[in-house]
């Protein structure tokens, strides 16, 4: 039931990717994308990021056991974030073929595939994202 709601959602962001979650609300709101949005501006969107006074931890130092108990809880989630980032990297992909803005170019890959490649298929195997099939 997640699932099919998710995609039911008009909008669709994450805070992975904040500011291209925002580009997309501004153009299903505005049927328009500000120049910032577009990678290849001289100025692109920048976001300010909050931490609230808490440190990020690198979830690599917990120990194995740890990282499998948190896995095991928290796998519905992993796979509402894998198909809301699908969800949005596809519907990036309509705004950039709709205005020929760039989007897609302004995501930092590296860091996206480091904070997700533990969510089993999203990155290896049928439908993953390093098979293109964004």
């Amino acid at each position: 039931p997640a699932l099919s709601r998710l995609h039911a959602f008009e909008w669709v962001g994450l805070t992975d990717l904040l500011e291209p979650s925002v580009c997309l609300l501004h153009y299903q709101a505005n049927g328009s994308l500000p120049a910032s949005c577009d990678c290849r501006a001289a100025a692109p969107l920048a976001m300010p990021r909050f931490n609230h006074g808490v440190e990020r931890r690198d979830h690599e130092a917990l120990p194995a056991h740890l990282q499998a108990a948190l896995d095991e809880h928290t796998a519905v989630d992993a796979q509402l974030f894998a198909a809301g980032l699908r969800l949005l990297l596809g519907r990036l992909r309509r705004v950039e073929e709709a205005t020929g803005a760039s989007l897609l170019a302004c995501v930092d890959w590296t860091k996206l595939h480091r904070a997700t490649y533990y969510i089993p298929g999203l990155w290896e195997g049928p439908g993953a994202l390093s098979s293109g099939s964004v």
